[in-house]
């Protein structure tokens, strides 16, 4: 049985479909390639979660202190922290972002990795990668619950609110991540990666 990839997709009204079918066809192929089997969540994954909607309400109340300014940002952001509860009702593993070309990250060291820590997260950013078992899926969702999403001047990357360390940021070199302002979508940008 194959390793599993998971991302998790939710239509967000400021995101052009058109883009992101092409998009998320790139990632499973790319991930495929390094000997993943790659699964698509959704809503409907994480409604299954009985924590999700009280994590919902709870981030809308925290969006209703936000200045205007940042609302557009966490709108954007209530997805990611959505996809946790997805992952809790898939037991757990790895998820990517499905803007991501895996280029030499394989299922060995993923493997390599889950004996050292039960969380793994890319920090100071938007967590584009992850890996989490479910027992540590569900303490995240606990500990987003009761923190708050904008601090400092700025909305909270999941890093943040979990405090954690720079587990897996070296993995960066083993991955591509669409560049956002490209002249290329980041569809077209993830097929180069796509042999």
């Amino acid at each position: 049985m194959k390793k599993k990839i998971f991302a998790y997709y939710e239509p967000i009204q400021e995101y052009s479909q058109k883009e992101e079918f092409p998009r998320a066809n790139a990632w499973k192929h790319t991930w495929q390639n390094q000997g993943w089997e790659c699964v698509m969540l959704n809503r409907s994954h994480a409604e299954h979660d009985r924590q999700q909607s009280k994590l919902m309400k709870h981030m809308m109340m925290e969006g209703n202190s936000m200045p205007q300014d940042k609302l557009n940002g966490f709108k954007k952001m209530l997805a990611r922290y959505k996809r946790w509860c997805a992952l809790y009702m898939c037991g757990g593993g790895w998820m990517s972002d499905y803007d991501v070309a895996n280029i030499a990250f394989t299922p060995s060291l993923a493997e390599e990795l889950e004996k050292e820590k039960t969380l793994h997260v890319i920090t100071g950013e938007p967590a584009y990668l992850f890996y989490a078992t479910q027992d540590h899926c569900r303490a995240a969702i606990m500990k987003f619950m009761s923190s708050s999403f904008y601090k400092d001047g700025r909305i909270q990357f999941e890093s943040d609110i979990l405090e954690a360390e720079n587990s897996i940021n070296h993995l960066a070199n083993l991955l591509f991540h669409g560049e956002q302002g490209s002249s290329d979508p980041k569809s077209k940008q993830m097929l180069k990666y796509c042999t």
